[in-house]
């Protein structure tokens, strides 16, 4: 029977942990929170633990007909989330496949290796994470991703797009990582350059963002909206610097581009920590790209008929697990976009791993940059914008986990 018992709270463990983890994801997906309340969060999740191991101690010596109601009856919630939830959604996350019509190739380069650690990690008070054995933060993945749509106009045939996100510029890193992340673009030149929010986690990194962004400019334009952790800082300095570096800010609204005959409308949401355009305030387009710093807005993106959401924020997780995947993931949808695409109807969601972070501890989850190459599901044997991609190296990507 105490073998019994033992695994009865063994699975309530796993159970009221998903549970635990799922709050804390939910709670950083809410709108702007000051600094102090991740402080508090972080309080309370040391509580909590010391709480659990002491509760559980308490479990293990008391039979189960000893619990208080209250307890029997979220005991059997975590064993209902971790015998049949978590399996279910392990398995349905292992079978997701990237959706048809796109096809990915990548290549990593491991930055430490070729430039040396010490040239790239700074002197900041989080720097010591990036030396912390086998992590991954100083390599990064270049993915490319041919997207073909029936919906496509003929005109935007082969437009090109690079997406970057979640730069994080602080002391923790020194400039040249970033320096090196573009240098690995190999010069490329991109129809559009668009960027998802998180340029600033320290005020002294401001001085960097026109030197670094402004080394990537997209032949027919570039936007860029904020994120969560530039809230936290002057955003009329950010956003002037980023205009600086030729980016047009399209924060809440939606820009139109004439692209040989289509009109391509491009708009920006920073929602829940900033604005994001008024519903039905799309303008009538061919296609239209939204950049959403979080993909919590992807079902806002659906509603609003968008093609093509680009997002960052998750990291990807940044520790993914075997098999389990990621487990902390500051959004409203938790696990559920993690990275990789997504489509529900006509709408295609990107969650970008991003390049930064905050704390840079990265596991199997790589610091990404990607480029899209849009094509029409009949292509023409000639494009406007037809041009040469990367090489090809290392493995095809079939799927995004």
């Amino acid at each position: 029977m105490m073998t019994v018992h033992l695994g009865f709270l063994g699975i309530a463990a796993v159970g009221h942990f998903c549970l635990f983890t799922a709050l804390i994801n939910w709670s950083h997906g809410l709108t702007y929170l000051p600094k102090w309340v991740d402080r508090v969060i972080l309080a309370s999740v040391l509580l909590s633990i010391a709480a659990t191991l002491i509760g559980g101690a308490w479990l293990v010596l008391h039979p189960w007909t000893a619990y208080p109601v209250p307890v029997r009856l979220y005991l059997a919630a975590c064993v209902f989330n971790g015998a049949v939830v978590l399996p279910v959604v392990t398995v349905a996350r292992l079978l997701r496949r990237v959706p048809e019509g796109i096809h990915g190739s990548s290549r990593t380069l491991d930055l430490a290796a070729e430039h040396g650690a010490e040239s790239l990690i700074g002197d900041g008070r989080h720097a010591w994470w990036l030396r912390i054995p086998r992590n991954d933060s100083l390599r990064l993945r270049l993915n490319h991703w041919r997207v073909s749509r029936d919906d496509l106009p003929p005109a935007l045939d082969g437009l090109s797009i690079l997406h970057v996100t979640d730069l994080h510029f602080a002391p923790t890193y020194r400039r040249a990582y970033f320096d090196r992340v573009i240098d690995a673009l190999d010069s490329r030149v991109f129809d559009l350059v668009l960027f998802t929010g998180d340029l600033i986690d320290d005020p002294a990194s401001l001085p960097w963002i026109e030197p670094v962004l402004s080394r990537v400019r997209g032949r027919m334009g570039s936007f860029a909206i904020l994120g969560n952790h530039d809230c936290h800082h002057d955003t009329r300095a950010i956003i002037a610097e980023i205009e600086r570096s030729g980016f047009e800010m399209i924060e809440g609204r939606w820009a139109t581009l004439d692209v040989h005959g289509a009109r391509l409308a491009i708009g920006g949401n920073n929602a829940p920590w900033g604005p994001r355009p008024g519903r039905s305030a799309m303008p009538e387009a061919d296609f239209s790209i939204l950049l959403s710093h979080a993909p919590d807005q992807f079902s806002w993106a659906v509603s609003e008929g968008v093609d093509l959401v680009l997002s960052g924020h998750n990291h990807g997780g940044q520790v993914r697990l075997p098999l389990f995947g990621p487990v902390l993931m500051p959004s409203r949808s938790g696990r559920r976009f993690d990275r990789g695409f997504f489509r529900k109807g006509r709408t295609l969601l990107y969650s970008n791993q991003g390049v930064g972070a905050e704390h840079p501890l990265r596991w199997n989850c790589l610091p990404e940059v990607a480029t899209f190459e849009l094509l029409h599901a009949r292509p023409t044997s000639t494009s406007a914008h037809k041009q040469d991609w990367p090489r090809q190296r290392d493995d095809s990507l079939t799927s995004p986990v």
